[in-house]
């Protein structure tokens, strides 16, 4: 069964689409891959500053009980 001539024009545009996405995903997988790390440093970086503002707590609680 043969295409329509519409059909065909279609599928070239569908087969352009497609491959101006595949361009523009190696870009967009590095910019995708980079913010991840960003937002895991950032993550890591509070976690960090949760547990010193958790140890200098339990100083000042241990020091308060020691003076009591």
């Amino acid at each position: 069964m043969a295409q329509t001539p519409s059909n065909n024009r279609s599928d070239e545009m569908n087969s352009e689409s497609l491959e101006s996405l595949w361009c523009q995903t190696p870009p967009i997988k590095d910019f995708a891959h980079d913010e991840v790390d960003a937002t895991c440093r950032r993550c890591a970086d509070a976690e960090q500053a949760k547990q010193n503002g958790i140890r200098a707590i339990e100083e000042l609680c241990a020091d308060i009980w020691t003076e009591a």
